[in-house]
């Protein structure tokens, strides 16, 4: 498959696993259709290396790069930033909550996402 995004640096898959997101060299982020076709569905240029990549139960992509955070809602434009106190090492949205977890050289935060965690707990899903 070619992404577009030159080498696959991280890769996030929504969890009907339908879409795909993928991150690259220079800073390129690219959305796919994986049922059948594994077709491009959008792509953007960030501008930054992209380190991380991070996909909530209800479609928030965070993605980082250095210390910048950038949060996309279903695959959309960007409707938050945030700057990390060091280098970003690691994401990770809680499950049922809108908390993101982000781990960067100097401790952890945590972040307020309104509507990234599924309010409805799933015990079939578990």
């Amino acid at each position: 498959v070619n992404c577009g995004v030159g080498h696959v640096g991280n890769i996030a898959v929504d969890r009907a696993g339908t879409r795909m997101a993928v991150s690259g060299d220079g800073g390129r982020v690219a959305w796919f259709d994986i049922r059948e076709t594994y077709r491009p569905l959008d792509g953007i240029n960030l501008g930054m290396p992209v380190c991380r990549l991070a996909l909530s139960q209800m479609n928030t992509l965070a993605v980082s790069g250095d210390s910048k955070l950038l949060l996309f809602n279903d695959f959309d434009s960007y409707f938050m930033k945030h700057r990390a106190r060091g280098r970003i090492n690691s994401l990770e949205f809680c499950a049922h909550e809108d908390i993101l977890a982000v781990g960067h050289s100097t401790g952890v935060s945590y972040l307020v996402v309104p509507g990234s965690g599924d309010p409805v707990y799933d015990a079939a899903e578990a």
